[in-house]
């Protein structure tokens, strides 16, 4: 990850191989990457090895044709729990099994005890049941102090002073420009070594300055980005036209200060880590102005020598988007290993609008027998996606109803999270969410359909270009976007979607629930791997943190270097 002041985007140098010749696009549909047994996500059990060129309205609920018994790789998409970063087949406790019929999906079969559809035990119901009730309060006080922040301040970069102990008497309620406009000298102090005021009492929660004690499954309230007036986020906190405008900050920090401006860590990562999100740049960087589709950090003085090589546009013009050949798959450059940028004076009016937009939260209030639908809006009223969960979903273990708490990830999360190689590569096609349910979910046997923009202007030429464009991509999602050492994994090819307000969209259809999810061009994130790989040495030592898996599982780094030596004797074959 970038250290303190080092652009976020910017590619490592240091033991990074070239790339390999001829790969101005990407390779061959088929053509596996290092460290894949077969190419994801191909490892459909009705592609036979091969992806799949488009999915789309008159296929089953998966987006696929339905499963076929005779074929081994159904049990690729039985359902897992997943505990930790390990995740197993119907919890170790039954077996998967393919009922008859034309449409039938994968299921467990559970041992004496296990409640369907994962096979947990009760005990870990109860505990599960518990602990998204707590992620989904959490959610839920986040939202209502966003709520309030938007109600109560004029800007919506200010800080809503709370009531908690750090804030100084007189404060509480009132709008300041951060966080550290709250405290005084001794309470910042406080926060800032990580006293009694910031902390809780279970282990299983975290301290966030807005709204205080929330469960760790939840993300504190995102500090929003700088406007284009005032670009530049000060060591205060707050945002100025430039370093010479920004005021004395209340805590001095030796590395690196946080957005909320009042606690320090070694880099901005690390501010991340600490719940300290925000949206656009962290503290003393400022975006690429050629990239506004994604927030592209370098720090004032090198907005000239680093832009252009991190976004793939000259001074002058605006990204937007790659370039992509007449089969839909970005090309790749061969000098630099990334993508090759769409440049242009001004993108396509539709991705203008679109770009570095991200929708509001929401929830969907769902009960058993009807169909749920919820539009992902963003505050300028551009629909950025559509959520539907299936009639079938209802609570394991009882009830019919549900309440599920729709977010939108953090710009933080996305360059220093779990998402943050997507992210610098340019495969991440939109907006990022995250969805939680206030229980544990069973959908019944039915998919949840996510339906999410591509911003994109090569995708959005025309409906052809769309559906070349969005053949090359899948849903991945995350259990915890924050984590930057938490795999990001299939869940579904993306067929064309129903949200037309770029011009392209991704639908797939989602067969576990919940996460955060985000469309992905995941076709050329794997063939950039692979480019960017010293593959003469073995496998990339900083691979991506993308797995390859319809089940979710993942490669131990022994398997993928054997898989890397399989690969390169089938080349040389």
């Amino acid at each position: 990850r970038p250290s303190s002041g080092q652009a976020t985007g910017e590619r490592p140098s240091s033991g990074q191989a070239r790339p390999q010749p001829g790969f101005d696009t990407a390779p061959p549909r088929g053509t596996p990457p290092p460290g894949m047994t077969r190419p994801p996500p191909s490892n459909r059990p009705d592609q036979g090895g091969k992806p799949a060129d488009v999915t789309g309205p008159g296929t089953d609920g998966w987006g696929q044709a339905p499963v076929s018994p005779g074929d081994p790789k159904w049990k690729s998409f039985c359902p897992f729990y997943r505990d930790g970063r390990s995740l197993k087949v119907c919890n170790n406790n039954g077996e998967c099994v393919l009922p008859a019929g034309a449409n039938a999906r994968p299921e467990c079969k559970c041992n004496a005890g296990g409640i369907p559809p994962k096979c947990i035990t009760s005990t870990m119901l109860a505990g599960l049941t518990e602990e998204h009730k707590n992620q989904a309060e959490g959610m839920g006080k986040v939202i209502q102090y966003e709520k309030q922040l938007a109600q109560t301040c004029q800007s919506k970069t200010d800080f809503l002073c709370p009531t908690a102990t750090w804030v100084h008497q007189g404060k509480a309620g009132t709008c300041q420009r951060s966080a550290a406009g709250c405290a005084n000298v001794t309470s910042a102090a406080n926060v800032q070594a990580g006293g009694p005021a910031t902390k809780c009492a279970s282990s299983s929660e975290r301290y966030c300055l807005s709204t205080g004690c929330i469960s760790k499954g939840a993300e504190c309230a995102t500090r929003r980005p700088c406007p284009a007036t005032t670009p530049l986020r000060c060591s205060d906190g707050s945002c100025a036209a430039n370093m010479a405008a920004c005021p004395t900050p209340v805590v001095v920090c030796a590395q690196q200060a946080c957005s909320d401006g009042l606690r320090c860590a070694k880099d901005a990562a690390d501010c991340n880590q600490l719940g300290a999100k925000h949206d656009g740049c962290a503290v003393g960087l400022l975006p690429c102005p050629q990239s506004k589709e994604r927030p592209l950090c370098v720090a004032p003085a090198d907005i000239n020598s680093k832009c252009p090589d991190i976004t793939g546009c000259p001074s002058g013009q605006k990204r937007c988007g790659t370039l992509r050949s007449s089969n839909g798959q970005s090309k790749i450059d061969r000098n630099t290993g990334q993508v090759q940028a769409k440049c242009a004076a001004s993108c396509n009016t539709k991705v203008a609008a679109a770009q570095g937009q991200k929708p509001t939260s929401t929830s969907i209030a769902h009960t058993q027998g009807a169909k749920s639908q919820q539009n992902l809006m963003s505050e300028t009223g551009l629909q950025l996606g559509k959520i539907s969960m299936p009639s079938s979903a209802k609570p394991v273990g009882g009830g019919s109803s549900v309440n599920v708490v729709v977010r939108p990830v953090a710009d933080s999360d996305l360059q220093f999270g779990a998402f943050q190689a997507v992210h610098a590569s340019g495969t991440l096609m939109g907006p990022a969410v995250t969805i939680e349910p206030d229980t544990e979910l069973d959908l019944g046997g039915e998919a949840l359909e996510v339906d999410l923009v591509v911003v994109e202007e090569s995708a959005a030429a025309s409906p052809a270009a769309c559906a070349l464009a969005v053949s090359t991509m899948a849903v991945v999602s995350v259990s915890d976007a924050q984590d930057p050492a938490a795999p990001l994994l299939w869940v579904g090819n993306c067929g064309v979607g129903e949200v037309t307000s770029t011009g392209c969209s991704c639908k797939a259809n989602v067969t576990q629930c919940c996460s955060s999810f985000a469309v992905v061009d995941w076709q050329t994130q794997l063939q950039l791997d692979q480019v960017n790989s010293p593959s003469a040495q073995g496998p990339s030592s900083s691979p991506s943190n993308i797995e390859a898996s319809s089940a979710c599982s993942h490669l131990p780094s022994a398997a993928l270097a054997a898989a890397a030596t399989l690969l390169a004797l089938m080349v040389a074959l």
